[in-house]
């Protein structure tokens, strides 16, 4: 199984594939929570998690997808 993250970057919505295994004990969704903690910060003024750094840095968080 595959993990992608959905970015909002200069209003386009981009797919980033990571290299996560998964394992029987998380679903799909349960990782994409565990990556959006480490890479994000949340803004509460804004209602937006936007990611910490590197190329993606400043770019909103929107969500995953699994395949």
């Amino acid at each position: 199984m595959e993990l992608d993250i959905i970015v909002l970057q200069d209003g386009l919505y981009s797919l980033y594939p990571m290299k996560v295994k998964l394992t029987n004990m998380m679903d799909c969704f349960d990782h994409c929570d565990v990556i959006r903690e480490k890479i994000t910060t949340y803004l509460e003024d804004r209602n937006r998690h936007i990611i910490k750094g590197g190329k993606l840095g400043g770019a909103e968080f929107f969500g995953c997808m699994c395949k």
